[in-house]
């Protein structure tokens, strides 16, 4: 039943999308970000973790300061050192995630161009494997953030993005494993936003 449902709720909405002529400034962006992560598994003590990605959004917007996102991202996490004579091994795979976005403007200038402070708030699927072997495993992860938008003067559709993460990953495997990073992003809108 479900099944059939679904291709009818993703063909409605973009008939929405599409007829509320949203369509005509969606954006594409690509996101790189470096981020330190910290976990601990039962019986063990904590320890960080470096990692990274980068990411293919895609920004639907709805109002001129809200917009919901899709992103398929690439990731990877380096393995932690060996103090206290145990480590904890690296994975890296991919994730599809969603998010909400708002943005409150915070200067415009006609040289400089549009300057505004957004929040992001959403989740994600995430499909690792651990390095060196093919022990697959999956995690939901739940996702805020903060980020730094500049739409420079007469590039209506370019827009730079500085924005700082906040992941918490629900792996059964861990007491706990969170993440925060900094990232950068680089945006072209199809068309003129709302």
């Amino acid at each position: 039943m479900l099944s059939r449902s679904l291709p009818r709720f993703i063909l409605l909405s973009f008939f929405i999308v599409w007829t509320t002529a949203r369509a005509a400034a969606v954006s594409i962006r690509l996101d790189a970000v470096g981020t330190a992560q910290e976990v601990a598994a039962p019986g063990w003590g904590p320890k960080l973790q470096a990692g990274g990605g980068i990411a293919v959004v895609l920004s639907i917007p709805f109002t001129s300061w809200f917009d919901f996102a899709t992103s398929l991202e690439i990731f990877g996490v380096l393995p932690s050192d060996t103090t206290g004579g145990f480590s904890y091994r690296g994975f890296g795979g991919g994730a599809l995630g969603v998010a909400a976005e708002a943005r409150f403007l915070q200067a415009q200038s006609p040289t400089i161009g549009h300057l505004a402070f957004g929040v992001t708030a959403g989740g994600a699927a995430a499909l690792p494997a651990y390095q060196y072997t093919a022990l697959y495993f999956y995690y939901p992860e739940a996702r805020l953030g903060l980020f730094l938008l500049w739409q420079p003067a007469r590039m209506q559709n370019l827009a730079f993005r500085l924005q700082v993460p906040f992941r918490y990953q629900f792996r059964r495997d861990m007491t706990f494993s969170f993440s925060t990073g900094l990232g950068i992003g680089v945006s072209y809108s199809i068309g003129v936003p709302p």
